[in-house]
């Protein structure tokens, strides 16, 4: 696992770069900002998206009783400024090569709720990532045109960098929100990974493992003190710090930090 010493390191770099995105947003407090990197980072190590299942990953001393009632708080009351997530994103993906933009609905059963969901997807080295959420109240079935035009619009927006503050407390949409930021920090990390250890290709042409799940281990599994003897530790550990190291100077200089 990684070191609480970098974990915290990977955590300040960003709760700087949320800082950054969320800097219009005047009710965002230093402790909204130091949720999300925490959660951020839990939702890489958790195995669901359950509250007790991230709170158990979520560093620091309290109670997993207080970290379960924190995010049930964050997701309750917490405005979210959705245009602050999509910039976050965005700044995330790398400056080269195509991006291309995909609309769609998408349909989240939970028991006997369903959740629609109009996202825009950017898709960047075969990748998609999620950056804009706009429910739907439909029941099923295409979603309307006037709602993909709205969601456009939005967009199209977000690229001119005007700010329009929406007000929308749907918890699902934060918790979408959160799950795209942490794939898109997943995704950057496997980008700086394949960088010093490319990744296999198959021989249908495709990679071995995809970017975001190469970033996911990295985040979460990697030990750089394992190894059969000690010239494998330390080459190891000069790696990850290389690696680690990389990545934190990626994010901060995306962000102008």
């Amino acid at each position: 696992m990684i070191s609480l010493e970098n974990e915290a390191k990977i955590q300040q770099v960003l709760e700087l770069a949320l800082k950054k995105s969320f800097c219009a947003k005047k009710n965002v407090q230093k402790f909204h900002l130091d949720f999300m990197s925490t959660f951020i980072m839990a939702l890489l190590s958790s195995k669901n998206v359950q509250y007790h299942s991230i709170a158990a990953c979520i560093s620091g001393e309290a109670l997993e009783g207080s970290k379960v009632r924190r995010t049930q708080r964050f997701m309750s009351e917490f405005d979210l400024y959705f245009y602050s997530v999509a910039d976050f994103l965005l700044n995330l993906l790398p400056k080269k090569g195509k991006i291309t933009f995909c609309l769609d609905r998408t349909e989240w059963q939970f028991g006997e709720f369903t959740h629609n969901m109009l996202v825009l997807t950017a898709y960047s080295h075969r990748v998609g990532i999620p950056i804009w959420f706009e429910p739907v109240n439909e029941n099923g079935g295409c979603s309307a045109v006037n709602d993909r035009i709205y969601t456009i619009l939005c967009c199209l927006q977000l690229v001119e960098k005007e700010r329009i503050h929406l007000q929308d407390a749907v918890r699902m949409r934060k918790l979408f929100a959160l799950i795209s930021m942490a794939f898109v920090v997943a995704f950057r990390a496997g980008l700086e990974v394949n960088k010093h250890t490319p990744i296999p290709i198959k021989n249908h042409g495709y990679k071995e493992n995809s970017f975001f799940r190469k970033g996911r281990d990295f985040l979460r599994n990697l030990d750089a003190s394992r190894g059969k003897s000690k010239k494998i530790k330390e080459r190891k550990i000069k790696e990850f710090e290389i690696i680690f190291q990389s990545l934190c100077e990626i994010i901060l200089k995306v962000f102008k930090i």
